[in-house]
């Protein structure tokens, strides 16, 4: 109720009112002061309603401050005032009144919204980045501040929120293999104010599942800013011999000496090459050398042209998980597992290929749409022949020192030429072995040179 007007404060000296001494204790009776009835800024003069036993009494009384210590970071307020009423149109004498108090607790807690993204991919895998957002309803002394709370996703321990301010607190990070596979799993979130109210547990509207992949998995991720989804397999870690034998009659020195390639972590590998298809939606229109079905592989694209392509999709993430396979990874990835001549086996009568991949025998002197011939044991399709495929490594015409991590062999300053790997439409059974090295200029863009692209997976650094 507003104040009455006609009536100053009778706590200042110079108002000349004669009060009527009343006891605090029984004026008080019945009173109660919440949060919402009073300002938050001024207390001083301020209205309540009150009703006591004694009729004699109007059925309002004014509020004067005497002192408050009210904070919002904590769980209560307390205000402490005295009440003046006024009886047979007389102020209420304050002589010896003794302020009361009062506390405005904090009683209750309640959830606004609780969410989790990327909102379009109710799936996620290795490398994936994931966030959880809980918006909590201010509480009886303002923002719900200062609280904890935890999300619950059945088969992992608690993922433990971090406050931002204003009533928001989220968890983020991004799946790695500590955690575990789940399916259709529901998201769950419990939370704890500061003054040790609890919410019931609120669940996301969309369940969560993580599959971490096994060798060979495919897996899609966005190309860039564009609508198409890229399909890549997953490589998992581990080692082979790089190279070929002596024994292996069409091999030359340049594939030897034989060496161990160690791969501490698994990547992913584009499924197919890169097709006409997703080089324009990223690069704008392009010239290839072979056209008519934009499944085609994209051709007519130099290195320095795929480090162009890779910058965009890069900056359209923030990210640096995009690039060009280094040599070793790629023949690691044509060989899966295999040490033989091919991939399907040595093939001495040259008569497998014909399942496996376009060359100079089958092709008709051109390229083909990707994934037309059958896969390797990871699920990559056309490692061998259709088009060669760039790799970051510059030229080195042996394996003399070369790399035992997988990494790419990268000279400083960079070479004019960098290596070529697969065999294409053109090439003969030979060339398209898996040790087979070829190279070319970093500025040629040729028409029977592609590429396939690596995606790394982001460290929790």
């Amino acid at each position: 109720m507003p104040e009455d007007p006609a009536y100053g404060n009778p706590f200042d000296p110079e108002s000349g009112l004669d009060p009527y001494q009343l006891s605090v204790q029984r004026i008080t009776e019945g009173i109660e002061l919440t949060w919402n009835e009073v300002p938050s800024n001024n207390y001083e003069g301020y209205s309540i309603f009150r009703r006591t036993n004694n009729t004699d009494f109007e059925e309002y009384a004014n509020v004067y401050l005497v002192d408050h210590y009210l904070d919002r970071n904590l769980k209560y307020g307390l205000v402490r005032y005295l009440v003046v009423a006024r009886h047979n149109g007389m102020i209420a004498d304050t002589t010896n009144l003794i302020p009361a108090e009062i506390f405005i607790g904090d009683n209750s807690a309640g959830i606004d919204t609780f969410f989790w993204l990327p909102a379009q991919k109710d799936s996620l895998t290795i490398g994936d980045s994931i966030r959880f957002i809980l918006r909590m309803e201010p509480d009886d002394i303002g923002e719900e501040i200062g609280g904890e709370g935890n999300v619950l996703v059945n088969g992992w321990d608690p993922i433990p929120l971090v406050e931002l301010g204003n009533g928001t607190y989220t968890a983020e990070g991004i799946i790695d293999w500590s955690v575990p596979s789940v399916r259709n799993r529901p998201v769950r979130v419990q939370f704890q104010d500061r003054a040790g109210n609890s919410t019931p547990e609120v669940t996301a509207d969309r369940q969560l599942t993580v599959q971490l992949p096994d060798e060979g998995d495919t897996w899609t991720f966005r190309l860039g800013d564009s609508d198409l989804n890229h399909e890549m397999c997953w490589i998992p870690a581990g080692s082979f011999v790089m190279g070929a034998p002596t024994s292996d009659p069409d091999s030359d020195d340049s594939e030897r000496p034989r060496h161990i390639v160690n791969f501490s972590e698994g990547f992913w590998m584009s499924r197919y090459e890169i097709t006409q298809r997703e080089w324009v939606e990223i690069m704008g229109s392009w010239s290839f050398s072979h056209s008519g079905d934009p499944r085609l592989p994209a051709t007519n694209i130099g290195w320095n042209d795929c480090r162009d392509f890779i910058e965009e999709l890069n900056d359209t993430e923030s990210t640096t998980f995009w690039r060009l396979p280094s040599e070793a990874e790629w023949e690691y990835a044509a060989r899966a597992e295999s040490e033989t001549r091919f991939y399907w086996g040595d093939d001495p009568d040259n008569v497998t290929i014909e399942s496996y991949a376009w060359y100079s025998g089958n092709s008709d002197g051109m390229t083909h749409i990707v994934g037309e011939k059958l896969s390797n044991y990871w699920s990559l399709f056309d490692m061998s022949g259709n088009v060669a495929e760039w790799c970051e490594d510059d030229l080195h015409t042996d394996y003399t020192n070369a790399p035992q991590d997988g990494s790419p062999w990268i000279e400083s300053p960079r070479t004019l030429y960098r290596i070529v790997r697969g065999g294409c439409f053109s090439s003969d059974p030979a060339s398209c072995r898996s040790a087979q090295r070829s190279v070319s200029n970093n500025n040629a863009g040729e028409l029977d040179i592609g590429v396939r692209l690596v995606r790394e997976i982001p460290s929790l650094d």
